[in-house]
């Protein structure tokens, strides 16, 4: 993503790291710096949908262990907290 195709702005639209293309120690650690923000950035969003949904996914998590397979309207209801009207 930042080497192949460009897509940060430090590092900008260039591609780098081509199989038969040097980067200099300058440029590869920008890359470096980028790709460690991204992956954090990208870990701290995950952890924060995990923290902001845990009811739902708890809710969700149990209905899987319950019935194993479900409808995406029975998803949304037990993910809703409403009770899932349906026999074992």
């Amino acid at each position: 993503m930042v080497t192949r195709f460009g897509m940060t702005d430090k590092v900008g639209p260039v591609a780098h790291g081509d199989k038969n293309e040097q980067v200099s120690p300058a440029t590869q650690a920008l890359i470096d710096e980028e790709i460690k923000r991204l992956l954090q950035e990208s870990r701290e969003r995950a952890v924060n949908m995990l923290k902001q949904y845990s009811v739902e996914h708890r809710r969700l998590a149990e209905a899987l262990l319950k019935y194993e397979t479900l409808s995406v309207d029975e998803i949304k209801v037990v993910v809703s907290g409403k009770p899932l009207d349906r026999k074992i």
